[in-house]
């Protein structure tokens, strides 16, 4: 995780996508907060593996499904229904955090204090159900809705 870091946070740093021998839901958010925009299973076959390189070097992420279903633990009409009870700023703090921007790149981009943001956190994690930002995010991307 030190080497996912330290490239993430390089000026001009890499698409890093990690590759893990038995993908499960806590290495998933330990290479999502590293800085990884990647997560795969090393069974992966080699075809998926080239489409995946090339949708994050386009920008997008990819999580290995079967890591972030540990994160989500309600049906999609129930994750609907919690994003409902978010208010339109913590709606707009959740969807910069399914882009892995970080809470003072959140406070500088909506121009609020960084303890409002860390305040807006807490209050998503509570009405989403979940125990850290990280798996918000995956919730808010596994839906699609930002």
């Amino acid at each position: 995780m030190t080497t996912i870091s330290q490239l993430a946070q390089q000026q001009s740093a890499p698409d890093i996508i990690a590759m893990s021998l038995a993908s499960t839901t806590g290495e998933l958010i330990a290479v999502v907060r590293a800085g990884a925009k990647g997560y795969i299973s090393k069974a992966i076959k080699a075809a998926q593996l080239a489409v995946i390189i090339e949708a994050v070097h386009a920008g997008e992420r990819y999580y290995d499904p079967s890591a972030t279903i540990g994160a989500i633990t309600d049906t999609p009409n129930e994750q609907l229904e919690k994003l409902d009870k978010l208010s339109l700023r913590e709606r707009d703090v959740l969807r910069l955090l399914a882009k892995a921007q970080t809470n003072k790149e959140i406070a500088e981009e909506l121009r609020i204090p960084l303890t409002t943001i860390q305040r807006d956190i807490a209050n998503i994690c509570s009405k989403l159900g979940v125990r850290n930002k990280t798996a918000a995010a995956v919730i808010a991307r596994g839906l699609s809705v930002f």
